[in-house]
Parts: structure tokens; C-alpha cells; sequence
């Protein structure tokens, strides 16, 4: 059967047969698809770079790259309407295109406030909270200690910062767990990943 039922299809590569399979499996257990769709998924990854196959211009019905993209561009075909229907609709009060007065009574594009589903403003407030706490933490450390966190926070490894100091890096590494402690002391422990 053809594309219009009047011109067969014409296999794909091996190569792109088993990109898509790898890419129906990466599929599997996000946005909603289980184990028992692959093969649908494979079967409607397939069927859509067959049929866009056929538009190629003559001569790279066969490309590799042409295919690919093919493949790329079903993958993201399939995962549109999945994506849009994940959707919270009770954390969207609408389009992020409407304009509103902000506090300082201008018009703003609501999009231009929101950042990964957070205010700006209230980004911006948690990152001058920790650089004031940090602050307020590192000017509390004694100065050997301090001496040691700028060395680290400009970069230098621990290896380096012991040769800087003139100790080893055993006392570097208890150095940098006392500071962790002072920190978390400080109740700066939200900022430190386990």
C-alpha cells in the first residue's frame, strides 16, 4: 500500500529503522507512554518519515541527514500534543501574551514576568536573600577559613589552595567541612546539595 494507495513505499535504511526504534524507547515511560506502546510508537514514527520520505526533493529520498531530521521532527509531532495536554491548566490563568499592570502601575507582557514557572521578582529576592546570608556567613569565618573559601570560590582546586597555604590537602578537605558546618550553622543549608 502507498501513500495515496497507488504508489508503494520504499523501505528505509537499516540505520534509520533502528534510530527509530531507539528513539521509541526513549519515549517509553515519558509523557505518559508505557512499555506497551512502543510498538505503536515505532510503527507511527515510521509511517510518518515514509510518508514525508516521499517529499523529498529527487535523489535524497536516501540521505541519512534528511532522514534523521525526518525521524526528529515525527519524534517532536508526537510529543505536541502530549506535551500540550500535560498541561496544568489551573497554574495556567491563560496566555502568557496578556499584558497586565505590574506593581509599579506599567503595562508588562505576562510572559516577560514569569521565569520556569516562577515570578522574576521572586527569583530575584531569593538570590539577594543568599548573597546577604552568605555574605554574613563568610564574614564570620575566622580568616583561615576565609582565606580558604575565596581561594575555592575563585576556582582553584584543593590541591592548589593547599600549596597556597602551605598545608596539605587533608587539612584543605577539614578545612572546607568545618566551613560546611559553619554554614549550615549560619542556616545555609538549603543551599547545599547532599
Amino acid at each position: 500500500m502507498g501513500v495515496n494507495g497507488n504508489t508503494p513505499l520504499p523501505e528505509l535504511p537499516a540505520e534509520i529503522t533502528e534510530h527509530i526504534e531507539a528513539k521509541a524507547w526513549q519515549l517509553v515511560n515519558k509523557y505518559g507512554f508505557t512499555v506497551s506502546d512502543w510498538e505503536d510508537i515505532t510503527q507511527d514514527l515510521t509511517m510518518k518519515v515514509l510518508r514525508r520520505r516521499v517529499m523529498a526533493p529527487p535523489g535524497h529520498e536516501g540521505d541519512i541527514k534528511l532522514l534523521v531530521r525526518l525521524v526528529r521532527n515525527a519524534v517532536s509531532g508526537l510529543l505536541r500534543p502530549r506535551k500540550a495536554a500535560a498541561r496544568d491548566w489551573r497554574r495556567n490563568g491563560g496566555s502568557l501574551e496578556r499584558w497586565k499592570k505590574d506593581e509599579k502601575g506599567r503595562w508588562v507582557c505576562l510572559e516577560d514576568t514569569v521565569v520556569d514557572g516562577r515570578r522574576v521578582d521572586d527569583r530575584v529576592k531569593k538570590a539577594k536573600d543568599f548573597h546577604l546570608d552568605l555574605e554574613a556567613a563568610v564574614a564570620a569565618l575566622p580568616e583561615r577559613l576565609a582565606v580558604i573559601y575565596r581561594l575555592r570560590l575563585a576556582g582553584h582546586s584543593v590541591q592548589e589552595v593547599a600549596g597556597i597555604m602551605g598545608r596539605d590537602r587533608s587539612s584543605i578537605y577539614d578545612a572546607l567541612q568545618d566551613i560546611k558546618r559553619r554554614f549550615i550553622a549560619a542556616g545555609l543549608k538549603k543551599y547545599f546539595t547532599e
